[in-house]
């Protein structure tokens, strides 16, 4: 049990000599920044990014991991080192690349701010610091690209170009942005130096390099065969609005492209030998074909033809299109082209011609035939106006209805259809119709309207009319709204009323009055006779009446006045009649010639 304890004090004395032998850490050597440089000038933009490197620090001790810690601090004004506005630890390589977004705001809060910038490594143990802190000064003003300038062409150059195809490369040195901003290019074209309206612009270019083509300055500076001196420059910008200016340089170019007419079109629509019926003034018919592409690349107009032959020399009309493939044309130019011709049809040729401005290509011509078929135009009725009333009171009277009259479009003759019907009708089964030929108006006796009513068993009734125009196609049109119209039966006898005297006052209420009238000759056949009052002398008063009294068939009857009153009301003023009424058709009464007036006024 000795013997092991005196061999582990003997191991535990060995490790503690040994150890004690070994020497201290050291920490890792000194080492310098590089970039940013000391006090140098950064223009900041939010977007930038801010490489920093330094030396790599050595570790003496060969097995250490050496990191690094980076720092940005604020300079105060007195010089001393303010707040932190960037920090990083624990870095494994001699460089960063910093966003300059994360830099802390209050150094975007100032126009121009002073730093100082410091790296710290460490093998986990000791620190060395860098052996000198940079300065810099760092500005969140924009600053517009750096100067730059044209290379290529040279000033003054000529260039001849003979086809669309053929490129000369405009070229210029690349710039760069103070604050880090991503630069683009606009270059300007124009025939003067001033660049007041340049003839052509591209913009938003990454490049230093632009190919210009043969077809730029044809299609858009040079007619053809022409020359003339350009000038040209680069606009640098930063996409902050500040934007730097190259210098100007000349660029005399000669155009010798000969000019070539419009290549073949192919008309589309309507097809060769197209029949289109026009049934309506209102639409259009449209008309297209292929776009015409121009060799040299200008752009192609249009001229659409429609013409009496197929080479399009006659013509009827022509429209110019711009540059549209399509053309409308209304049905109410049609039918007045077609009408001119004096016929309802007109077979002719339509095509289009294409034109680059300088040189034509036409197309063939398709045939085609336009036939009016449209209906009569639109028109109104007239009288009686609607929501009239019509009385029929003798059967010797007639009643008149007119109303405009319509025209046909295709010069066809236009016939009319007077239409009765029943209120909300459509005219399709009408009560009663009536040809009218030619004419635009109707007479229609009172009989017509008298068989109507008994027809119906009414003697009062609402219908609509209509008038239809028909052209010799049988194409129709009603008139652009139905009339309502009233017809109330109101026949008027010859038979006179004879006593009481008319306007009678009556006083005494035990008196008696017989009231009297001559014998009715209006129709033939038994009759009875109704002696009516009412508070009005209208039909509608008496219909129904206030009292009446059936006299059979004798032309008097004797009441008294207290029977008056009582039918009729205390103080009555008002009107009393007499009907002839036909023991075979009541519907057909006949009333007095004439109203009393009557007044009962007893104490």
């Amino acid at each position: 049990m000795s013997i092991r304890y005196g061999v582990l004090i003997l191991l535990i004395s060995f490790f503690v000599v040994s150890c004690s032998d070994l020497p201290d850490n050291i920490p890792p050597e000194p080492f310098r920044l590089l970039t940013p440089a000391n006090s140098q000038l950064i223009f900041l933009s939010p977007a930038q990014t801010i490489p920093f490197s330094w030396e790599e620090a050595i570790d003496p001790d060969g097995t250490d991991q050496v990191t690094y810690h980076l720092i940005i601090s604020q300079v105060d004004s007195t010089g001393n080192l303010g707040q932190d506005v960037f920090r990083r630890r624990g870095l494994v390589t001699t460089y960063l690349m910093i966003d300059a977004s994360e830099l802390d705001a209050s150094v975007w809060a100032q126009d121009s701010t002073q730093l100082v910038w410091q790296v710290i490594a460490t093998d986990g143990e000791a620190e060395t610091p860098c052996e000198q802190p940079f300065y810099l000064t760092v500005s969140t003003l924009n600053q517009a690209p750096r100067p730059f300038d044209l290379l290529s062409p040279a000033d003054n150059f000529q260039w001849v170009f003979s086809t669309v195809e053929e490129v000369i490369e405009l070229r210029w040195q690349r710039t760069t942005d103070p604050n880090g901003d991503d630069v683009t290019y606009t270059v300007v074209i124009d025939d003067n130096p001033t660049f007041d309206s340049p003839e052509l612009r591209i913009d938003h270019l990454t490049d230093n390099l632009l190919e210009l083509t043969g077809a730029m300055f044809h299609l858009t500076l040079l007619p053809p065969e022409t020359g003339g001196a350009f000038y040209w420059r680069v606009m640098a910008t930063d996409g902050e609005l500040d934007a730097t200016s190259s210098q100007t340089f000349m660029l005399s170019v000669q155009n010798n492209i000969p000019n070539q007419p419009p290549a073949a079109i192919e008309l589309h629509s309507p097809v060769e030998g197209a029949l289109v019926e026009i049934t309506s003034t209102s639409g259009s018919l449209t008309f297209d074909w292929s776009a015409a592409t121009d060799p040299e690349g200008e752009a192609v107009q249009y001229q659409w033809i429609l013409a009496n032959d197929p080479n399009l020399t006659s013509r009827l009309l022509t429209v110019d299109t711009g540059t549209d493939t399509v053309m409308s044309l209304a049905n109410s130019e049609i039918v007045n082209l077609v009408l001119v011709q004096g016929s309802p049809s007109l077979f002719g040729f339509w095509g289009v011609i294409a034109s680059d401005g300088v040189k034509t290509t036409q197309s063939d011509g398709f045939g085609i035939e336009l036939v009016l078929n449209i209906p009569p135009r639109p028109f109104d009725l007239l009288s009686p106006v609607d929501n009239s009333r019509l009385f029929i009171h003798r059967r010797s009277e007639s009643y008149t209805m007119t109303w405009a009259a319509s025209s046909d479009p295709d010069g066809d003759l236009v016939l009319y259809r007077w239409l009765l019907d029943q209120p909300g009708g459509d005219f399709q089964l009408p009560v009663a119709n009536r040809s009218t030929g030619t004419e635009t108006s109707i007479n229609l006796a009172a009989n017509f309207w008298i068989n109507l009513l008994v027809a119906q068993q009414q003697p009062d009734m609402n219908f609509d009319w209509n008038v239809r125009a028909v052209d010799v196609d049988d194409n129709m049109r009603l008139a652009n709204a139905p009339f309502s119209v009233r017809v109330t039966l109101d026949l008027w006898g010859d038979f006179q009323l004879q006593s009481p005297e008319n306007e009678v006052i009556l006083t005494d209420p035990g008196a008696r009055v017989l009231f009297d009238w001559a014998e009715s000759t209006d129709f033939n056949g038994d009759r009875s006779y109704d002696l009516r009052f009412s508070s009005g002398g209208s039909w509608d008063d008496f219909h129904p009446a206030l009292a009446s009294v059936n006299a059979g068939t004798s032309t008097q009857v004797q009441l008294t006045v207290a029977e008056l009153e009582t039918a009729l009301g205390d103080n009555f003023t008002g009107y009393w009649t007499v009907y002839a009424v036909p023991t075979d058709q009541p519907l057909l009464a006949y009333r007095s010639a004439d109203v009393f007036y009557i007044t009962i006024d007893t104490p």
